[in-house]
């Protein structure tokens, strides 16, 4: 199984917990105004479980609403979140390095003896 076929069939294996985090994603009209949320921060790749009533309601406002800041209502579905966003990162890390794998065949560490600083020299094809 190639590469592309490992990826479909782990994310379709997560299909029905994948679509549930996407759909239970909070906003202001869907928060029941007591219960705790779990905001993810999409840039730092964390998490935060708020208990504060009054910093919820502010940080779900529609005026307060950032794209990287994700909110939801339990635990779970954040989890879930998390793992779609954190395997797309990964992916794309890893075809970029097989990219550079491509064209570059050697890394050499040089070091400096004037300064004692390393520098990292590429060697291509």
């Amino acid at each position: 199984m190639n590469r592309d076929e490992l990826l479909k069939k782990e994310i379709m294996s997560k299909k029905d917990t994948i679509k549930n985090a996407f759909l239970n994603r909070l906003t202001y009209d869907k928060w029941d105004k007591k219960s705790p949320v779990y905001a993810y921060n999409i840039v730092l790749s964390e998490f935060e479980k708020i208990d504060d009533v009054e910093r919820i309601e502010f940080l779900l406002h529609p005026f307060n609403i950032t794209p990287y800041v994700v909110y939801f209502s339990n635990k779970e579905d954040l989890e879930a979140y998390k793992w779609v966003h954190d395997t797309i990162e990964k992916e794309i890390d890893d075809r970029i390095a097989e990219g550079f794998k491509d064209h570059i065949s050697d890394f050499v560490d040089c070091k400096d003896l004037y300064s004692g600083d390393c520098a990292v020299f590429a060697v291509s094809h």
